[in-house]
């Protein structure tokens, strides 16, 4: 703010520029020169005739800004100034009246940043007070004669001081206590006051400025060092050829695309959609060494990545609406190191380049970014903040965003999948309302359950019914008993104590809290239970139960009844110690009627052999495309956000099949298995185009097929391809007639840039040589073989659109996925297995007819078998126990919620004696909605 009316820099404002301020901000205290000079006064406090940025800063965030003694009455004896938030003030003054030794107390708030925001402040504790006098903005609730109630304030503006309310005794006769809560909202500044709009338009022109300036300086790098790459260079290479530039993302620019999906991007360009798109356009992106300021900007080396260590009260939301994140995000803090992992360098950066780890579609993967925040204009960020002066919280927010293609990409969602991606480790969804998980509750293995993951320090989080976006309401706006609906928490403790069962919970906010039975102010605690429960988990006795700090307990039976489902992370393998992870890549595609026919799904893998050298807990898990990301990404599903159902069964030829599902780990015996991996993409599906490259033009277009087919050729997930991965890759880019060939297999490693001496291949490397292969139309020879490569993987170049600009390469029929071998011993071994025709229809079939639930149905000539997976999913198989043909129909039209891999809900085929179909792979098809599944089964 200061520097954009120092109009000439010199570091001091002088009169006229102050005015300009002043006026900007619609003042109302200056109404001439005489005003004018009196306030320029105050402000020069040295009397040197300017003002410097340390003066201007004490005028606006010191005490006496906030509230001004008029001359006419005794000095304010006692005044208490807490800052509620980042640049907001609450102040209570204590005052006694001439003709009484009676205090009042006066209640002044004041926001000095550039935001707006709404405060509640709470009474309910205060006792033998009553309003002396109160503003007309100010709401009040729950007052009664003895009791003060709640006072709220809505929209607080931007550099405004606000007198609430006064306080005075009731009864002069009884002792008087005041005690307050206070909870807070921050919104975008208000868009109706002209002279504040005109404020924040030579603000945000500024930062916007600030920014164009540094995305040309990082353009005119990159066409000085060509072979730079941003995504996989050293940090220290990068830091060298920035020379002084600070660092920005061009993959990630710090501007509106980034906040919004393409589809978005113009309605939030022209102020549209709901309250926060809306106003998207009015943020700007600006460095912590802007916005982390105490009583002065500190240098750039102050800044420290986790200053002040890892805690989860660091983290403040903001206005997002990713309580899914920052609730795992906040889970993770229980673990400092596993935060610390996600910073592949773990260290500040001068130059704000930083790279971070984040597990995405089972893979890891580390993304550079950028120290660009979304802030208001002029003042700190608008989403995640540290409470104190680090910044590791809104990076782990940006590297999401990034990852999934913006910011709004992250509202709404489950803790399920912020943990995986946090962590890369084994986790569970429990819907409460699941007959399973009842059946549980009812037996007492749920809440051992808890009790175990937790204090094997696995990672646990909650979720309240209603729609996960976790928007923070106004205040006064929570749900019932002070929990807030479609929202994620942490869950800290389960504790036994005096035949209670307690969990100890954190709301990511800092605020609404559980306010039935196990309160903070529930008459059920007493120092007896608090001294139990801190032996029990090591807390401090003054810690069990703290007023406001977002912390509460709750019994489990009310729990039970206000929560929808809870998100179990295994950082730990169940015996302790830690878990040996193998990753691969699937390539799932057309099988061409391998497997049994109609006994398997369409698309198929190659299979996997698995080894164990002892006997071992194992978690085996088949990841497949977030679909948060299609609308961002590059690679888009026509049918947002539906999931193609996935799965492994897991084979062994003696002793039967080993079934894994969602129930947690397994102890599988040493020797060898078989995985096979499958993907019931449903027929309704495949009536669709296939994902479609979104880029226009050509050459883009190749380079982002290219960019998907190295990941499917990593199949160690690395970063990078060894001999044997490139070696497969021109194998499969020459064509199997030419896989002998040595001369053309030699010619297509020289043109795709292969160096013996390196023994590697990036990713950038392989797109640059098949764009420059590509672009050399004068050579045949090299374009065919990079369209071999494409066709080899499944791609095809559409014809061109009546006045499109280019040809986008289309993937067609396959689907790529990612197997995960987590294990708590470290002898394992995976390889390839090959098309295993016996194994692919096995693995769909097997665990249905072995481990489904059996109903016989003699009389008629079947038995039916259905299979589930809790939430997942439920797989329905006939078999025919006749000596004749049948031919079978399962209906399953009065399903709720549903879709089969079939494509319809109702399916018919003629099934031989003896033999077994599975009829339906039913699958959700809303994985965020109510589901039920029956069927009813005719025979001829």
């Amino acid at each position: 703010m200061f520097s954009v009316y120092d109009a000439d820099g010199s570091g001091q404002m002088s009169i006229s520029e102050l005015s300009s301020l002043l006026q900007d901000l619609g003042s109302s205290d200056m109404t001439s020169r005489g005003d004018l000079d009196r306030i320029f006064s105050l402000v020069d406090a040295d009397g040197s005739g300017t003002v410097s940025f340390e003066e201007f800063a004490r005028f606006w965030t010191s005490t006496s800004a906030n509230i001004s003694e008029d001359g006419t009455g005794p000095p304010l004896p006692r005044r208490k100034l807490t800052m509620i938030h980042p640049g907001v003030y609450l102040s209570v003054q204590q005052q006694r009246a001439p003709s009484s030794a009676l205090p009042t107390f006066s209640f002044t708030l004041e926001c000095t940043q550039l935001i707006s925001v709404d405060v509640r402040i709470d009474f309910s504790d205060t006792r033998n007070l009553e309003i002396e006098a109160l503003a007309p903005s100010i709401s009040l609730t729950g007052a009664r004669p003895d009791a003060v109630g709640t006072a709220t304030i809505m929209g607080a503006a931007p550099f405004h001081r606000y007198e609430l309310l006064t306080l005075a005794v009731l009864d002069p006769l009884e002792p008087w206590f005041l005690r307050y809560e206070t909870t807070l909202r921050v919104r975008p500044p208000p868009t109706d006051d002209p002279g504040l709009l005109s404020f924040l338009s030579k603000l945000k022109a500024k930062d916007d400025q600030a920014i164009q300036d540094n995305l040309h300086s990082i353009q005119s790098v990159l066409r000085s060092s060509p072979a730079l790459d941003f995504a996989s260079s050293p940090a220290d290479r990068i830091v060298s050829c920035l020379g002084g530039t600070p660092f920005l993302d061009p993959e990630f620019p710090p501007l509106l695309s980034s906040l919004v999906p393409p589809a978005l991007e113009a309605s939030a360009a022209a102020g549209g959609g709901d309250s926060l798109v809306s106003s998207l356009a009015s943020f700007t992106f600006r460095r912590p060494d802007s916005f982390l300021t105490g009583d002065a900007p500190p240098p750039p080396s102050s800044q420290l990545l986790f200053a002040g260590g890892i805690h989860p009260s660091d983290i403040q939301q903001g206005c997002l609406g990713n309580c899914w994140l920052m609730s795992s995000l906040a889970a993770l803090c229980e673990n400092p190191a596993l935060v610390e992992a996600l910073f592949a360098d773990g260290k500040v950066s001068a130059s704000g380049i930083y790279r971070m780890r984040l597990c995405l579609g089972g893979v890891w993967t580390v993304l550079t970014l950028d120290d660009f925040f979304p802030c208001f204009p002029g003042a700190g960020p608008v989403f995640s903040r540290n409470a104190g002066q680090g910044i590791w919280a809104p990076l782990v927010e940006k590297a999401c965003a990034k990852a999934y293609g913006s910011y709004m990409s992250l509202r709404g969602g489950f803790c399920v999948d912020g943990l995986m991606d946090l962590t890369g480790c084994p986790t569970y969804l429990h819907m409460i309302s699941s007959e399973s998980v009842r059946a549980a509750i009812r037996s007492g293995e749920f809440w051992e359950m808890l009790v175990a993951n937790l204090d094997k320090g696995n990672l646990v989080c909650a979720s309240t019914p209603g729609e996960v976006r976790g928007a923070a309401p106004a205040p006064g706006g929570g749900g019932p008993h002070g929990l807030v609906p479609g929202h994620a928490y942490t869950i800290l403790h389960a504790v036994e104590v005096s035949g209670n069962l307690l969990l100890n919970i954190r709301n990511p906010w800092g605020a609404f809290e559980w306010t039935g039975d196990w309160g903070d102010s529930s008459k059920s605690w007493s120092d007896k239970i608090k001294r139990t429960i801190a032996e029990k988990t090591g807390m401090a006795f003054e810690d069990v139960v703290k007023d406001d700090d977002g912390c509460f307990w709750m019994a489990f039976g009310d729990w039970i009844r206000h929560f929808a489902s809870v998100s179990v992370c295994h950082v730990k393998p169940a015996g302790g110690g830690e878990w040996t992870a193998v990753r691969e890549k699937l390539v799932f595609s057309d099988a061409g009627g391998e497997g049994g026919g109609e006994l398997s799904a369409p698309l198929r893998t190659e299979a996997r052999k698995l080894f164990l050298t002892e006997p071992t807990e194992v978690v085996f898990a088949v990841h497949s495309r977030d679909a948060r990301s299609d609308a961002n990404c590059k690679f888009r599903h026509r049918l947002s956000g539906d999931y193609a159902p996935v799965g492994v069964s897991v084979l062994k030829k003696a002793g039967g099949v080993g079934g894994v599902g969602g129930g947690g780990s397994k102890r599988v015996g040493a020797g060898g298995y078989t995985l096979a991996a499958h993907a019931g993409v449903c027929k309704e599906r495949q009536v669709q185009t296939a994902p479609v490259l979104l880029d226009a033009g050509e050459l883009e277009s190749m380079r982002e097929a290219v960019d998907a087919i190295f990941d499917r050729y990593d199949r160690n997930c690395d970063g990078v391809l060894d001999l044997q991965e490139f070696s497969r890759l021109v194998e499969d880019m020459v064509g199997e007639d030419n896989r002998s060939n040595t001369r053309k297999k030699n010619s297509a490693k020289l043109m795709l840039g292969w160096k013996d001496e390196v023994g590697a291949m990036t990713k950038t490397r392989l797109k640059d040589a098949c764009a420059r292969a590509f672009l050399n139309r004068s050579d045949g020879e090299q374009m065919a073989a990079v369209a071999g490569l494409l066709e080899a993987c499944g791609y095809a170049e559409e014809d061109e659109e009546e006045g499109g600009v280019g040809s986008p390469f289309v993937l067609r029929e396959q689907q790529v996925g990612v197997l995960t071998v987590h294990a708590s011993k470290k002898g394992v071994k995976l390889s390839n297995g090959g098309r295993n025709s016996v194994a692919l229809g096995d693995a769909m079939d097997l665990p249905v007819r072995l481990f489904g639930e059996e109903q016989h149905a003699e009389d008629y000539g079947f038995r039916s078998y259905c299979l589930g997976n809790g939430e997942n999913g439920v797989s329905i198989g006939i078999l025919n126990v006749k000596k004749v043909g049948l031919y079978v129909k399962v209906d399953c039209s009065d399903s709720r919620n549903c879709r089969s891999h079939r494509g319809d809900l109702c399916y018919s085929v003629r099934i031989q004696p003896g033999q077994f179909v599975v009829m339906h792979h039913l699958t959700p098809r809303r994985v965020d909605a109510d589901w039920a599944w029956t069927f009813q089964c005719q025979v001829k």
